[in-house]
């Protein structure tokens, strides 16, 4: 029987430049950051951006990962991140939008 690689091993080979390490991190964390910025943004779309922004984030920043903390804590705090700013654009869109159309709902925050 094969042995599933932690989370941890995983990001240190995708440290490496291991594709195959990130595409299983993002298989299996997908369900919990779409759930994550669907819930904020009640928007799939986004959140299924949102998702992939944060793993081009990740891969960026790839080498410079340290594992001082479990892999799920540092992932969050990239997803928790990238919604505050994507927040900020979206008020801005929202803004401008709303003056051309009087009648646009707002989205909660």
């Amino acid at each position: 029987m094969e042995r599933l690689e932690s989370d941890l091993e995983l990001m240190l080979r995708v440290r490496e430049d291991d594709r195959e390490a990130f595409a299983e991190l993002m298989r299996r964390y997908r369900p919990r950051l779409v759930a994550f910025f669907r819930g904020l943004s009640r928007d799939a779309d986004l959140a299924e951006d949102l998702f992939q922004e944060t793993f081009i984030r990740l891969w960026r920043a790839r080498a410079r990962y340290l594992p001082t903390a479990k892999f799920s804590t540092y992932l969050l705090e990239i997803a928790k991140n990238l919604w505050l700013s994507e927040r900020e654009r979206w008020k801005r869109r929202q803004a401008v939008q709303s003056l051309d159309d009087p009648d646009a709902v707002e989205r909660p925050d």
